[in-house]
């Protein structure tokens, strides 16, 4: 047998929450993957190839050759022994390595006796599963054929690394037309009232400036999509700056009220003066709007809805949406934050959902260090809080 032990620089639970970050485990087969595998099953002439991702209790295979089951017990597997070590494991007779010898795969029905074993090393270091291939006789790789399984290896990495970025980018694009159908819904809703108005009454200058901004913000987001298109960024990207919070809210607010007038609803909203932040206020208001709209989208007629903006705490922010929906079931709570996740509920005056818009904002506040939790009250309805660091009152 081959290999070096190392102790550990990870605790199992991070490397767990690494391999997990890449949503990969149960996955269906992918052609990519597959090709690796079959590429090394006739490269080495092996009957035996795979691609496994370690689990807590299990060994699962993406991708295999001359294997048909799709998991195994950790127990039960050779792969989790390569984690502990800082170069590849090979077993070039099991009958006569102390570690395999006494192993069922190599004693029962499989009766493998060569195994060699590369780890996939993440980019933050963390080894989630394994490059396999392995044989019913003994035989011994030569230092280049051993070279060349770790290129294979790092093949499989890259391809996990393009399936992260490719759902980010998705995701992107699920955000920005999530946005943009927000505004959308704005100026439209404002628009229809301003046309029955003279210049000059009440209301009209206002609603003319919920429009103007509304049409801003989606010209801001257009733009995102065009840059997001030709420099194929993938992630959220925060523009800081300082910005005074119960402005923001106040504003928000201001758009959102005929959406509530619409259905005969409530918005009761309580702000403390002079919580400053130093974040993006695009997002944090998208975080924000997001939360309200949905209030008012699975509350019910003559409901009343309540927004409550404080500093918790010495440097945090607490954002509080409560609304008098049907609350929240266990799915709910469980997938909350998913992407494309509808609730058990359904909006109460036949409104759309994407699905995209608390998986939205659970990524927006993940991005600015916060926390976002929901809860349901304990009369009816339920409660979504947001945590934000904030510069405290000025």
């Amino acid at each position: 047998m081959t290999s070096k032990s190392t102790p550990s620089l990870f605790t199992e639970k991070e490397r767990l929450y690494s391999l997990h970050s890449y949503q990969i485990l149960d996955t269906a087969p992918e052609v990519a993957f597959n090709n690796i595998v079959q590429l090394a099953a006739r490269i080495y002439r092996v009957p035996i190839a795979f691609i496994s991702f370690i689990d807590s209790e299990r060994i699962w295979f993406k991708a295999s050759h001359g294997i048909d089951a799709t998991e195994m017990p950790r127990t039960v597997g050779l792969c989790g022994h390569t984690l502990d070590r800082n170069e590849p494991l090979i077993i070039e007779d099991a009958l006569t390595d102390e570690l395999a010898r006494n192993n069922s795969l190599v004693t029962g029905a499989m009766s493998l006796r060569f195994y060699a074993s590369v780890p996939l090393v993440v980019k933050n270091g963390h080894k989630v599963g394994t490059l396999c291939i392995a044989d019913r006789q003994a035989r011994k790789l030569t230092a280049e054929e051993q070279e060349s399984l770790e290129h294979m290896a790092g093949m499989v990495v890259e391809l996990l690394e393009l399936r992260v970025q490719t759902q980010q980018q998705n995701d992107v694009l699920s955000h920005l037309s999530h946005e943009l159908k927000n505004s959308i819904s704005l100026v439209i809703g404002y628009a229809s009232l301003v046309k029955d108005m003279s210049p000059g009454e009440e209301g009209h200058d206002k609603f003319c400036d919920v429009i103007f901004n509304a049409g801003k913000k989606m010209g801001v987001l257009v733009e995102e999509a065009l840059t997001l298109g030709a420099s194929r960024s993938t992630v959220f990207e925060l523009k800081k700056s300082r910005f005074d919070l119960p402005i923001l809210v106040n504003e928000i607010i201001s758009r959102y009220l005929l959406m509530a007038d619409a259905k005969h609803q409530q918005l009761l909203v309580e702000v403390a003066d002079g919580i400053e932040m130093e974040g993006d206020p695009l997002k944090v208001g998208e975080i924000i709007e997001n939360l309200i709209s949905n209030a008012i989208k699975y509350s019910p007629s003559n409901a009343k809805i309540s927004l409550s903006v404080k500093e918790a705490r010495e440097g945090v922010a607490q954002i509080i949406v409560q609304d008098q929906g049907p609350g929240l079931t266990t799915y709910d709570i469980e997938k909350l934050f998913q992407p494309f996740t509808r609730l058990t509920a359904r909006p109460t005056a036949g409104e759309s959902s994407t699905g995209m818009g608390l998986y939205i904002a659970h990524k927006l506040v993940e991005l600015h260090k916060g926390r976002l939790w929901a809860e349901n009250n304990t009369d009816a309805g339920a409660r979504f809080i947001v945590e934000l660091p904030c510069c405290g009152h000025e």
